[in-house]
């Protein structure tokens, strides 16, 4: 089982291009939103020193938004990440959900490249 895990981690686009590790989770999952999110992306592991790290991004974050898209799964932020207008931008926001609250932060997309 460990070592299932620790492929998944490694394999997935979020941990070996932005530094951490997500797994889907419905809006009730999202404390004290009342159905604000259709859903997120829970951080599960941050590889430190990555980008996520370096955004601020911490473990049991809900990753509920970058830019102008909603994150409820991995198919998403593949998605985003492919896109022409993300890659060509410099700095993108991006939304946490943390202990009840929505924080924004900017992703260097730059570092990305």
């Amino acid at each position: 089982l460990k070592t299932s895990l620790k492929t998944a981690v490694v394999d997935s686009p979020a941990w070996s291009k932005m530094g951490m590790n997500v797994t889907p989770v419905d809006s009730d999952h999202i404390q004290g939103m009342d159905g604000k999110f259709r859903g997120g992306l829970q951080v599960v592991a941050v590889k430190r020193g990555g980008l996520a790290d370096q955004e601020g991004i911490q473990k049991d974050d809900i990753l509920v938004g970058i830019h102008v898209w909603e994150t409820i799964s991995q198919d998403n932020l593949l998605y985003i990440m492919n896109d022409a207008d993300f890659k060509e931008s410099t700095r993108v926001p991006f939304y946490v959900v943390r202990k009840g609250k929505t924080l924004e932060g900017e992703l260097d997309v730059e570092s990305l490249r």
